[in-house]
């Protein structure tokens, strides 16, 4: 028996879209029999009782009940929602949330926000209870990589017009980052996590989980449709969609990964004491700036992204959240967080109500994010404004991770 939980019929969840300056009021009615819900507005900046956390920033929605969210909409930009309730994102409640630029926005871009636009949301899908994948994952098995196909044989293993594209990935498992590339040519960036970026040209672009970016592509001829390819991090599976009208175009598929190679480094980079051996890699996204030493008012907390693989528990300096006292942090604060990912696992940290920059070598330029992928042994900083009142959560939103405590 298979289990999904739409709303108003479908799955995802219905794209939402406002405009800049609208006031959203949005009614949540819980039609499942036994479990409760709540919704939360990732990215978005709103009130703090309006942010959908069960327990911290609300009271769930308990079944046969409504629930109004009102708040304004005060930034523009691609965003999502999902439940925040247990594993009910896993099958079903999430969805795509737009919001549109005023006509006479100052930061409107002509030949960028005026594009006819495509929005997409990256997505998987199991079979299996949510509750039954998660226990799994703790028993420490290979199941999910030998169903998916992604073990490597032993004999392998030794052999040597233009378009904007609103993409999210909202998928939280293990295989749960995506590679895009496009058969027309190169991918234009022009926004990521909602805040519009610098436009830069990539070959193909690696998006983690929760992370949402708008994209440009080109139509390069007529009568031709051109594959936008999505492809799991693990390479076991991909999605297109064609843009353009015509004859299909296709776009040539990554290789498989050399799994052997990878689970030979990771062996050789754990110590028996459970320590990490960096094998002389520095691994680091980021560097400091000059304000780390300059400006004293800047709050300054450091934390380890840990883990271990065999009991499947994550956390925050080797401690789960139930294990955890609240971060005090003072309104109005200028806070830096430094995060050291001694796990190898890759994990997307989320800040809950506010965006971040991400400290490295581009100064001004530097991305402001609300999701940052920190990469196994990677050290990155980040700084943001406390500038909204309440208890605002953070938490890896690879979704068994933070089920586990992360």
């Amino acid at each position: 028996e298979k289990r999904a939980i739409a709303v108003n019929g479908q799955i995802p969840m219905p794209t939402l879209t406002f405009t800049e300056g609208d006031i959203a009021e949005i009614y949540v009615h819980n039609d499942l029999k036994k479990e409760n819900t709540a919704l939360h507005w990732h990215g978005l900046f709103l009130p703090n009782k309006e942010d959908g956390v069960p327990y911290l920033t609300q009271m769930p929605i308990k079944p046969g009940t409504t629930h109004k969210y009102t708040f304004p909409i005060i930034q523009n930009g691609t965003y999502w929602y999902h439940s925040h309730s247990g594993l009910q994102e896993q099958i079903g409640l999430y969805g795509l949330f737009i919001i549109n630029k005023k006509k006479d926005d100052s930061t409107f871009r002509k030949g960028i926000d005026d594009l006819p636009t495509v929005p997409v949301i990256l997505s998987e899908w199991t079979d299996l209870k949510p509750e039954n994948v998660q226990r799994m994952l703790h028993n420490a098995n290979d199941w999910f990589a030998i169903k998916k196909g992604t073990t490597q044989s032993y004999a392998e293993a030794i052999k040597k017009g233009q378009f904007s594209t609103k993409v999210t990935n909202e998928w939280k498992r293990a295989s749960s980052y995506f590679w895009l590339t496009y058969g027309g040519g190169k991918i234009t960036v022009v926004a990521s996590d909602g805040n519009d970026v610098e436009p830069v040209e990539v070959d193909r672009l690696i998006i983690a989980v929760s992370e949402t970016y708008d994209v440009v592509v080109t139509i390069p001829e007529d009568k031709k449709s051109f594959a936008f390819l999505a492809t799991a991090e693990d390479r076991t599976g991909s999605a297109s969609l064609f843009l353009g009208e015509g004859t299909k175009q296709s776009v040539s598929h990554l290789p498989k990964l050399k799994y052997f190679e990878g689970m030979k480094m990771m062996n050789d980079m754990m110590k028996m004491n459970g320590e990490m051996n960096d094998m002389g890699m520095k691994m680091s996204l980021n560097k400091m700036d000059m304000n780390a030493v300059m400006y004293p008012e800047i709050s300054e907390l450091r934390f380890e992204l840990s883990g271990n693989m065999n009991r499947y528990v994550w956390s925050l300096d080797n401690k789960v959240i139930s294990e955890t006292d609240k971060i005090l942090i003072k309104k109005g604060e200028n806070v830096r967080i430094v995060l050291y990912n001694g796990s190898m696992m890759r994990h997307p940290m989320h800040l809950h109500g506010h965006d971040f920059r991400i400290i490295n070598e581009h100064g001004d330029y530097s991305p402001l994010k609300n999701v940052i992928d920190i990469m196994p042994m990677e050290t990155d900083i980040i700084e943001f404004q406390a500038n909204a009142d309440g208890d605002w959560f953070f938490h890896c939103h690879i979704l068994y991770h933070m089920m586990a405590g992360m």
